[in-house]
């Protein structure tokens, strides 16, 4: 009977780790990258100081955009610009919507920057997306 009971709690244990560590695996969820390349159409020649910064972000409630993962790139070289941004994937959620924005910045200056968002991720859209950069458009000038 002693060693029926010892090997129940044995087994007992032994699922009881495996299932731990099942549930350690899901939460620590796993790393993705969204890739593509950084694009635009004038001809241009960048400063040496230029740098790309190419974010992942949570488009679903355009009133308040969050960041999720981004990355600079500040050795520009030839054109098109190649660019990867790291995520987590247990912060992507399937009913959400999610972009790429870029810019290139030289100092404070915004040389090029993306006119609006390049969905990716979900709803169908993959993790590779090439993204167009345009010159910001000026200011409006105050009304005279």
């Amino acid at each position: 009977m002693r060693s029926l009971d010892a090997r129940l709690r044995a087994a007992s244990a032994l699922l009881l780790a495996a299932l731990l560590l099942t549930v350690a695996a899901c939460r620590s969820g796993g790393n993705a990258d969204v890739t593509g390349s950084l694009v635009f159409l004038e001809q241009m020649t960048l400063p040496e100081d230029a740098a790309a910064h190419v974010r992942l972000v949570d488009v679903t409630d355009t009133s308040a955009v969050d960041v999720l993962a981004e990355n600079t790139l500040t050795e520009l070289g030839e054109l098109p610009i190649r660019y990867t941004v790291p995520y987590d994937t247990t912060e992507i959620d399937s009913a959400r919507t999610y972009a790429i924005r870029a810019e290139v910045v030289s100092g404070d200056e915004v040389l090029l920057r993306s006119p609006y968002d390049f969905l990716v991720l979900t709803q169908g859209h993959s993790q590779q997306v090439d993204v167009l950069l345009r010159p910001p458009s000026p200011p409006d000038a105050p009304p005279s």
